[in-house]
């Protein structure tokens, strides 16, 4: 189950990165550079928050899968934020609303596959 997670990581992440390029082109709707690093930030943080959560799915007791989740939530919401900060700070006023609210949309797909692979595999381990 675990390469099943990374197989349809991989193949998302591939597809949104090509939607990025061309979405971004010339007179695009966004920044080529903001939404690329974005994403690729966003994947990052994602396979951390998996691998992390999913050392936790093998001990005995299920308080410690849901802590699990919790810590992951917690590590990305936390790189987000620091994330956002650090770009608005470096780029001064050069993000728009709309890099922003994309960049929302990629972090609710990698959020939306990476818990549903982690409710199969607690599901699986029951």
């Amino acid at each position: 189950m675990k390469h099943k997670f990374y197989l349809v990581f991989g193949i998302t992440s591939l597809f949104l990165l090509v939607l990025n390029y061309l979405l971004s082109q010339e007179g695009g709707l966004f920044d080529r550079n903001i939404i690329m690093y974005g994403s690729l930030f966003l994947a990052t943080i994602s396979l951390a928050s998996y691998s992390f959560t999913v050392q936790s799915i093998t001990h005995e007791n299920p308080n410690k899968f849901v802590r699990g989740v919790m810590a992951g939530t917690m590590i990305k919401l936390f790189a987000c934020i620091a994330g956002i900060g650090l770009a608005l700070f470096l780029l001064k006023g050069k993000i728009q609303k709309e890099d922003i609210f994309y960049l929302m949309f990629v972090y609710a797909i990698y959020a939306i596959i990476e818990a549903v692979t982690l409710s199969q595999l607690n599901r699986k381990k029951q």
